[in-house]
């Protein structure tokens, strides 16, 4: 399974704004895990970075389209 399938279903089942509060909790996880790997030099930490980043994008992404994000620029 992806993790844009694993998004969706969040989505669904949850709702868009407690999505992104699991998106910025994935993507703390997988940082801590990158960052403990990398000091302790184990191999392969990449999957980590790509977990964070990819749980960090998409929640930014989700953010971008919520209804409260858009009156607060239309306001502008």
């Amino acid at each position: 399974m992806y993790n844009k399938d694993i998004l969706d279903e969040l989505v669904r089942q949850f709702g868009v704004e407690k999505t992104i509060v699991f998106c910025k909790m994935e993507a703390v996880k997988n940082s801590m895990l990158y960052d403990g790997a990398e000091q302790k030099h184990l191999p392969e930490p990449n999957e980590w970075g790509f977990e964070r980043d990819w749980w960090r994008e998409n929640g930014a992404k989700l953010e971008g389209t919520r209804f409260s994000k858009q009156i607060k620029i239309d306001k502008k």
